[in-house]
């Protein structure tokens, strides 16, 4: 390929080793692990959304399956988000940071319920999801569960 010629006239090894680079060969190992900075989980519903107690038993089930997660892996959660879409497609999310990580069901639903006191809906929500992040090792100080 006289493209590789030149390189390498103009760089030597280097330049085989760019040619290489730009046509996709690379022998370097991958690397892929990288910890995880959020779980979360959301589902869109079929028909939108503005009965309280349908948002507030979703936001049960997101919480069972993020404390589960969290517990497996062993973290502990300092910030809590509910995202909601509206039917005409805006996006709202609404935060909590908490003061010490929490990780069990009873938690995660007490804090999704107190940020949704703090939600005026507008409209039928279309989407719904809840997400844990701002991970804390399990060796810093920890509070004691509210429903432990």
């Amino acid at each position: 390929d006289a493209s590789l010629n030149i390189l390498q006239k103009q760089l030597g090894t280097f330049g085989q080793y760019l040619f290489q680079l730009a046509h996709g060969q690379d022998k370097r190992k991958v690397t892929t692990h990288s910890e995880r900075k959020s779980y979360s989980t959301e589902t869109t519903f079929s028909q939108d959304v503005n009965q309280m107690y349908i948002i507030q038993n979703y936001l049960g089930k997101f919480a069972k399956e993020l404390s589960l997660i969290m517990t497996k892996k062993n973290l502990w959660a300092k910030n809590i988000t509910i995202k909601f879409r509206y039917d005409n497609f805006k996006t709202i999310t609404r935060s909590k940071t908490v003061n010490s990580g929490i990780q069990n069901q009873g938690d995660l639903i007490y804090w999704s319920h107190e940020i949704l006191k703090e939600v005026a809906f507008e409209r039928p929500i279309r989407l719904l999801g809840l997400k844990t992040a701002n991970f804390q090792a399990p060796d810093q100080e920890t509070q004691l569960s509210l429903f432990s």
